[in-house]
């Protein structure tokens, strides 16, 4: 019908008026310059092969306080302390060169402090002493965890492959000389061997003060000697020089002296008047004997020759960490007050001695045990000038 929009018509034309706004838009923008065309990246040379890296593992966070630890490992169980592992072995065997009512004085004060630990011992003269551990060590049925007895004895168990090493931290208490430094031994107790006389026979202004005075002619055929103190030539030499000490020993053989065996029993002799004068008798046999009323005394020389009796492990103990602890007791302050109550002479420096003062302003020598692992000449010399056999 004449001027009438249908429907067809009218979508029609707006479809046409879209489409030429579109192309005259496209004709009005600026056309983007034209890029050359860009050349494709050169490849890279291989690089070379590199080894794997070994993984880490990754580091471990920051955790609250309260939480575990980042677990790497098991965790070592602490470790068992001496007196634990000593208490689990509950007992320890020695054999030692004190009397019985000596050593059991001492071993009562150990074991109010140590109750869990029972102390066996076996009791011999120093001799007695190291011909039983040598014969059991050689037959394969060696028992003691400690041998504590004199320095020419430790020489021959040392020798003999008997003694164990253990530095006990005790020995920083004592004096250079009184222990080993490879730990085969301390001084515990010290023997002085001195020159003691019978008061009733000797004025005490007339008594030798060295040992050279022993060669005086008036003390031929008044003297007496101990059989087994030979090491007393090889410690003389430490002091005086071997050649001095040599002519010493020679011109004391001339003077005829006597041969006892045993300190005890050349102790008991001479109070017994049997000789005037001798230059090896222990200091706390005569302290005993004099206690007793006994005619002896003795003089303080300079120096004093101490024959250390000494404490050492035994190799390859049964009980190792009972002697242990039983070796640091009796180096400690109230093991050493121990052996003076049991009258003996203390090697720690600073105990109180009985009598109170005993090595007061004495100057000590202390042999050293070491030193007689080869003196099988030194002691052939000192059995040959005395005749000892």
């Amino acid at each position: 019908m004449k001027g009438t929009w249908n429907r067809p018509h009218r979508m029609f034309v707006v479809v046409m008026f879209v489409i030429l706004a579109t192309l005259l838009l496209a004709g009005c923008a600026t056309p983007a310059p034209t890029l050359a065309p860009t050349q494709p990246p050169a490849p890279k040379p291989p690089e070379a092969t590199k080894a794997p890296e070994p993984i880490k593992p990754p580091a471990a966070t920051a955790a609250p306080t309260s939480a575990p630890a980042a677990t790497t490992a098991p965790t070592a169980a602490p470790a068992v302390s001496l007196l634990d592992a000593a208490k689990k072995e509950g007992k320890l065997m020695i054999y030692t060169s004190l009397n019985a009512e000596e050593f059991d004085t001492v071993v009562a004060v150990f074991a109010k402090k140590y109750p869990d630990i029972k102390v066996e011992f076996f009791r011999g003269d120093s001799e007695g002493v190291t011909q039983k551990a040598l014969t059991e060590f050689r037959a394969n049925t060696f028992i003691p965890d400690i041998l504590e007895t004199n320095d020419i004895n430790i020489s021959q168990l040392i020798s003999a492959g008997v003694i164990g090493t253990y530095q006990s931290p005790e020995t920083k208490n004592y004096p250079p000389g009184a222990s080993d430094p490879d730990g085969y031994f301390t001084a515990a107790r010290i023997n002085l061997d001195v020159i003691a006389y019978n008061t009733n026979l000797v004025k005490k202004e007339d008594a030798p003060k060295k040992l050279e005075d022993l060669l005086d002619p008036k003390w031929a055929g008044k003297i007496a000697l101990e059989a087994d103190d030979w090491a007393m030539i090889a410690y003389t030499g430490k002091v005086m020089g071997d050649a001095k000490a040599q002519e010493f020993w020679t011109k004391l053989a001339a003077q005829k002296p006597r041969v006892v065996k045993g300190h005890t029993e050349l102790a008991n002799f001479l109070v017994a008047g049997e000789f005037a004068v001798s230059p090896n008798v222990y200091a706390h046999r005569v302290l005993s004997l004099q206690d007793k009323k006994a005619p002896i005394d003795w003089v303080r020389t300079d120096p004093v020759y101490a024959f250390p009796h000494v404490i050492s492990l035994a190799k390859n103990a049964t009980h190792p960490n009972a002697a242990k602890v039983f070796i640091d007791w009796y180096l400690s302050v109230e093991g050493q007050e121990a052996l003076v109550a049991a009258g003996r002479i203390p090697a720690r420096p600073g105990v109180k001695t009985k009598p109170a003062g005993l090595l007061d302003g004495i100057k000590i020598f202390y042999g050293d045990p070491k030193s007689l692992l080869k003196a099988d000449a030194v002691q052939k010399q000192y059995y040959t000038l005395f005749g000892i056999k």
